[in-house]
């Protein structure tokens, strides 16, 4: 059954590349490989590998390690306007950072 219908998907192919191209022009590998294009069965049996295949670098990247940082930094400028305190009197600056 397979045979019948693969044959009837290369006599389809031949088909489209007699209406595209001259058949002198295109070798039984170019028609097969038309064939195989435009064949459901071989694309999904061809995306489910390629699914399978992407499961095992997801496996390995669950079992990595998470690393994340992040980090902030603010300038706070205090005026002093009643004159001299214990801090000094004027414009004073402090930077505040954090990192977690």
């Amino acid at each position: 059954m397979k045979f019948i219908l693969v044959m009837v998907m290369i006599f389809g192919a031949m088909v489209e590349a007699v209406a595209q191209e001259n058949l002198a022009t295109a070798d039984l590998l170019q028609i097969f490989e038309i064939a195989l294009q435009n064949d459901p069965a071989y694309k999904e049996a061809r995306e489910r590998r390629n699914a399978t295949l992407e499961t095992r670098p997801q496996a390995i990247a669950r079992l990595l390690p998470l690393l994340s940082a992040n980090t902030s930094g603010s300038w706070n400028y205090l005026n002093n306007k009643k004159g001299a305190t214990f801090q000094g009197g004027g414009t004073q600056r402090f930077w505040n950072s954090k990192l977690g």
